[in-house]
């Protein structure tokens, strides 16, 4: 957790151990303590086992995202990226006036406009107890401010 909000370049790899399989939420997730609302996420979905997920909540709570059709259940979250198995580079940019997402280098997932900044970057492996497990490997954790 930083001492005040900022902006930068959040970066890590992600290994995807189970493409086409539900299993668990493993996530870059940038939060911002002083408006529980606000977060960015970047990583997998535990009900899609086809497509990676980028979303925003901004403070108001409005969801964001690249609101894809793929995979069996899209949602605003979905993106058009296929899970496959290997490392995957995960990236959230906070820059002033915009956040946007992107995997393993391509062009921006999509981009929301606002003055946004974050206190806290969590890599998070969670979900639903009934939901089979999988070993998550991060690597090259990355922020530049």
């Amino acid at each position: 957790m930083f001492g005040t909000p900022t902006k930068g370049s959040v970066g890590v790899y992600l290994y995807d151990t189970a493409p086409g399989q539900e299993t668990l939420y493993e996530n870059l997730v940038l939060s911002n303590s002083s408006q529980p609302s606000l977060a960015a996420s970047i990583g997998t979905q535990d009900f899609d086992a086809y497509c990676y997920e980028a979303d925003f909540s901004d403070k108001a709570g409005k969801a964001y995202g690249q609101n894809a059709s793929c995979g069996r259940y899209p949602q605003v979250s979905t993106t058009s990226v296929t899970r496959t198995l290997g490392w995957h580079y995960l990236n959230i940019i906070v820059r002033p006036g915009s956040v946007a997402f992107y995997i393993d280098g391509g062009p921006a997932l999509f981009t929301v406009s606002g003055d946004y900044s974050f206190d806290t970057i969590d890599l998070k492996v969670s979900g639903p107890s009934w939901r089979p497990n999988t070993v998550a490997y991060f690597d090259s954790f990355s922020f530049v401010p």
